[in-house]
């Protein structure tokens, strides 16, 4: 009878071992549950038009001249000669995207002269979220209906901002907790999962900038029939997540290259 005892005792995973099991399999079923649900929310704005509860696209500002530095009628982040990066994708295309982040002081100045922003439009070219922390610009801001939701700061199932153009192409920003050591892991276990669900079909193209805060990523993507642009950096102990989807039959050579500048401008408030 002791001898049965002590061979099921010895058969019997350690308690460091099931917790660690345990760990393991916490950490695949968060990945899975917050990166996949990024592809599913873009899939699904892919499907449907969001109009008529979002900001209205823009509003102009006019700037009276003095020793103010910014105008809200050019993109921020450019007139602050915020650092970029190149990169070349598979089809020889060249984008710049931003690394680092955009000092606070260009929004206390722009306080100073009067001028508030809202993360529900733009204001001139630039969408300045300052409870989540980053900047959007573009060129052509009022093609965009823009939603805005505060229960994508904590869900990241949730898009914090949305820009939908009127063929269904978009722009999701959305957000997670970091759980990994660098971004690099965060970025394969992303590109794991994607393959594990036939989001794709082959690697994409992953630019790495010095930063180690900043990757910028490209690939066709099954779901939406078109091509994703995808930037992610790391800030305020979290993951931010700018992702452009677009349908190469219906969406315009000018809705993807705006889409594609939007994203890779896409930059955190210091």
């Amino acid at each position: 009878m002791s001898t049965d005892n002590s061979k099921s005792g010895k058969d019997k995973p350690s308690d460091a071992y099931l917790i660690e099991k345990e760990r393991q399999q916490t950490i695949r079923s968060r990945n899975m549950y917050m990166f996949f649900g990024i592809i599913i929310i873009s899939a699904l704005f892919a499907l449907y038009f969001m109009l008529g509860a979002g900001g209205k696209g823009s509003i102009d500002v006019d700037v009276t001249e003095g020793k103010f530095k910014f105008s809200v009628d050019k993109p921020v982040v450019e007139q602050a000669k915020t650092e970029t990066k190149s990169y070349i994708t598979s089809e020889g295309k060249t984008i710049d995207y931003t690394i680092g982040t955009i000092s606070q002081e260009v929004l206390t100045e722009f306080s100073e002269e009067n001028i508030s922003f809202s993360p529900n439009y733009f204001v001139g070219e630039n969408l300045i979220n300052d409870v989540a922390g980053y900047i959007v610009s573009s060129s052509n801001p009022g093609m965009w209906d823009i939603q805005y939701n505060p229960a994508g700061l904590s869900d990241p199932l949730t898009a914090i901002n949305s820009f939908q153009a009127t063929d269904g192409s978009h722009m999701l920003v959305t957000r997670e907790p970091v759980i990994y050591s660098n971004i690099q892991e965060y970025i394969e276990a992303a590109v794991s999962m994607l393959f594990s669900y036939e989001v794709i079909t082959d690697y994409p193209n992953v630019s790495y900038a010095n930063d180690g805060k900043t990757a910028f990523l490209t690939f066709t993507n099954i779901t939406t029939n078109g091509q994703s642009y995808m930037k992610v950096v790391e800030g305020y102990s979290h993951y931010y997540i700018a992702t452009a989807n677009y349908n190469l039959d219906y969406t315009n050579y000018t809705t993807q290259e705006a889409l594609i500048s939007m994203v890779a401008n896409f930059t955190l408030i210091e």
